[in-house]
Parts: structure tokens; C-alpha cells; sequence
């Protein structure tokens, strides 16, 4: 029983059935200023001017240039969107290497091939 309710558990956060403002709310760190000290409380919103953050002295906005680089990553949705063109980018290049690369080796594999057939051919006059 525990086991099948641990593979649900892990499909669901795999398929993403999860609205997205549900996955969202659990941030990887919590969210620091520029300078680095971690903000007390918790995210509420993703705004376009900043972050509102619930803190103990109620919900607090601070404007994005008060945030540091990772938390403005993890959160400004820009930010996001730019990483996500970034890494796609990123895998396609990789993705063509790595044919690249095996189109070499089957070139050398051939010219090996080819190299080894003449070699052992009897000159014909």
C-alpha cells in the first residue's frame, strides 16, 4: 500500500497534474536579498514589480532589484523564461554534437574499411 501510494505520489509530481502556483510555493531556498540575508516568511506572489512575501509584520512587496540574482531566477518569470530558452538552446547544441560526432565515427569506420579492402586486393594490371 505504501508503495503504491509513493509511485502516485511521484507520477503526479512527474506529470505535473499539480496546478503550477501549487509547485511554485516550494521553493528550492528561500528567497535573499542582494546582499544575502534570507527574508523571513514565505512567498505568496510573483508579481511583475517584485515578490510579496508574508512576513511576520504582514505581506511585504520587494521590488526585484532588492533581490539577489537566484532568487530573481528562481522566481521573475523574464528571468525564468529566458533560463528556459537558454537550457532548450543549450541541449540542442548538444544534441547535434553528439550526431556530429557519430557521423565522424562512421566516416573514419568507413575509410578504415575501405583502406583494409584495398590493402588486401591484388593490384590488377
Amino acid at each position: 500500500m505504501l508503495r503504491e501510494l509513493c509511485l502516485l505520489s511521484v507520477a503526479i509530481i512527474l506529470t505535473g497534474i499539480l496546478p503550477c502556483s501549487a509547485q511554485e510555493t516550494v521553493p528550492l531556498e528561500p528567497p535573499r536579498l542582494a546582499n544575502g540575508v534570507l527574508v523571513e516568511g514565505a512567498v505568496v506572489e510573483a508579481q511583475p514589480e517584485g515578490l510579496l512575501i508574508r512576513t511576520p509584520q504582514g505581506e511585504v512587496p520587494y521590488p526585484w532589484p532588492y533581490l539577489s540574482p537566484g532568487t530573481r531566477r528562481r522566481y521573475e518569470v523574464p528571468m525564468r523564461e529566458e533560463l528556459r530558452i537558454k537550457a532548450a538552446a543549450e541541449a540542442k547544441a548538444a544534441k547535434k554534437a553528439a550526431e556530429q560526432e557519430a557521423d565522424a565515427d562512421v566516416q573514419e569506420e568507413k575509410a578504415a574499411d575501405d583502406a583494409a579492402a584495398s590493402a588486401g586486393a591484388p593490384d590488377n594490371p
